[in-house]
Parts: structure tokens; sequence; C-alpha cells
């Protein structure tokens, strides 16, 4: 038992020590949220999954419930998934606070969602058009707003974004669906 008692000082002041340096190595403001529009996620994604194989398909984009849209169309978690025919695998990517991270598993992936260069990524704005269509007064009210582009079932190549307004116990309370593409609004539920 005395051959360790002289251990425990110097552990203990070891362990403060380890615990201590990276804290004061931070820049000041680390550990802030950092938000980004959907654009800023979607390019960071985009250029990290053309890296990651040729032929990578965008299949899933939206934000978190737990990082919610801001009035400037920013949120601080957005989660992006992509697929590889070629590969057969998929990459499930996420921008968390400004940063991307990838996680690559087998699979084939879901319905490729069809963007092209007129496909609207101006989330700020899409949120504006959902809150001027009566989103704004759920959010008065507390509603937090998530976003997400789907393939339009309807209009076979085109794109779909959905802006849905939820309360705290996460039921939708408002939700509108604007075409990727042109730009029209529907309100679907309110």
């Amino acid at each position: 038992m005395s051959n360790r008692r002289p251990l425990v000082l110097p552990t203990l002041a070891a362990l403060l020590l380890a615990a201590a340096i990276p804290a004061a190595a931070q820049p000041k403001g680390a550990g802030k949220s950092v938000a980004v529009d959907a654009k800023t996620a979607y390019d960071k994604a985009k250029a990290a999954a053309v890296k990651w194989q040729a032929d990578a398909e965008l299949f899933g984009f939206g934000n978190l419930s737990t990082g919610p849209v801001d009035t400037e169309g920013r949120s601080t978690a957005w989660n992006l998934k992509w697929s590889s025919k070629s590969a057969g695998k998929m990459n499930m990517m996420s921008v968390n606070d400004g940063v991307l991270t990838t996680f690559e598993m087998d699979g084939t992936g879901g319905r490729g969602i069809p963007v092209k260069p007129e496909t609207l990524f101006d989330s700020k704005k899409l949120v504006q058009m959902a809150d001027e269509a009566g989103g704004a007064a759920h959010r008065a009210k507390g509603a937090k707003v998530t976003l997400g582009i789907v393939a339009s079932a309807v209009k076979p190549g085109t794109t779909l974004w959905h802006v849905s307004y939820s309360g705290d116990d996460y039921k939708e309370v408002f939700h509108v669906a604007v075409e990727g593409e042109t730009g029209k609004l529907k309100v679907l539920s309110d």
C-alpha cells in the first residue's frame, strides 16, 4: 500500500494537467455553435462525395431537429446521404457546427435527388417564403423549423423542398412544399 500512495498524487496532478491543456489550447469562442446555410452544407458535402466516388448521388438532405433552421436559413446540424452504384456503398455525411464528417457503409441508398444547376438551395429564401405563407405565426409561438429536399414524386426529374414547423413535442404544426426548380409554394398543412 505504501508503494502506491506516492503515485496517487503525481497521477492526479497529471490527469488534472491533461484536462487543462486542451481547454487552454482552444481558441477563444471554441465550443460555440456554428450555423451554416443549406448551400454551404451541400457544397462541402458534394465536394467530399465526388472525391469519395465519382458517381456519388444525393439521396437525402435536410437539417436535424437538434439544429433547427433560423430566420437566416442556417442550421448547426445538416444531414446528407450519398450513394454510389459502382461501389455498392453509401456515405452518410453530417455538417455539424460547420464541420463535415463522413461515414461510409454498405448499401444502395434511396431514390436519388435530381439536383440541377437551377435547383434552389437558398435556405434563407425558403424560410422567408414559408414564414410569409403562415409559418411566421407558428415561429412566434416557438415552433422550430426543419428543411429537407426530396425527389418529386409528382414531377419526375425535379425536386421538392419541405419546410416543416414543429412544437417542442416535435408535432408538426405547419408545413409547406416548395418546388426546387420553380420556387412555387404550396401549403400542405396548417
